[in-house]
């Protein structure tokens, strides 16, 4: 079966993120409350400083991004990462990768990415699907 893949790698993708955006997107998915206080205190007032041979620069407050050294980070990027690429395709069936084409009793089944962390691999039939899909991510992957 043919197949095109377009790879993305979102820059800085860590860094990306609004912390306030993700907790809304959180609480959105349905996380628990307990969970999603425990997330929340975790990234609220969190801060940083660069330290070169210099010195020490002042502390800043991170108001961007997932803690990476943080164990539920690539877990909380994807969550987000997966809502953006729901916003930017939702009523957009026809889009993706026709894993099981459309039999007479079985509706198509299509598979429309694949992501993990900063990379995302958007599965299309033919180019010009590849294309339309490209055009409709690329304003949520940016904007998240």
């Amino acid at each position: 079966m043919p197949a095109v893949i377009t790879f993305i790698d979102v820059k800085s993708a860590f860094d990306s993120i609004y912390q306030g955006k993700t907790i809304m997107i959180l609480r959105a998915c349905g996380i628990s409350s307990r969970l999603l206080r425990a997330i929340e205190v975790t990234y609220t007032s969190s801060k940083t400083m660069t330290v070169t041979p210099a010195g020490t620069a002042d502390q800043i407050e991170l108001l961007a991004g997932v803690l990476q050294t943080d164990t539920t980070a690539p877990f909380l990027f994807n969550i987000v990462l997966d809502c953006a690429l729901r916003k930017a395709t939702d009523n957009h069936k026809e889009l993706g990768f026709t894993v099981i084409p459309r039999r007479s009793r079985t509706r198509t089944e299509k598979i429309l990415d694949l992501d993990f962390v900063g990379n995302i691999a958007l599965l299309s039939d033919d180019l010009s699907t590849a294309q339309e899909l490209l055009m409709r991510v690329k304003p949520s992957v940016e904007e998240n």
